[in-house]
């Protein structure tokens, strides 16, 4: 996930070194490859900002809890394997 000064936010999701998707939450016109739907599950409702929403995501559906403090700064990137 990457998330510049700006506020775009993208996830790119890659499989055994294949990439299989990247979006931005809340943006389906901007995916490439698989939908996030179905690449990995994760369906945005448009309740709250996109990134926030993966994160939640990521929180419940796979345990991967970063700090809120830490994502009002730029996400360069982070890796979940």
């Amino acid at each position: 996930m990457h998330r510049n000064a700006k506020g775009f936010s993208r996830v790119d999701h890659a499989c055994h070194g294949d990439a299989v998707t990247s979006f931005e939450p809340g943006l389906p016109h901007l995916t490439n490859g698989a939908p996030a739907e179905v690449a990995l599950g994760f369906v945005y409702s448009g309740d709250e900002l996109g990134d926030v929403a993966f994160l939640r995501f990521l929180e419940g559906e796979l345990g991967i809890c970063l700090p809120w403090a830490e994502t009002e700064a730029e996400l360069p990137a982070a890796a979940f394997i």
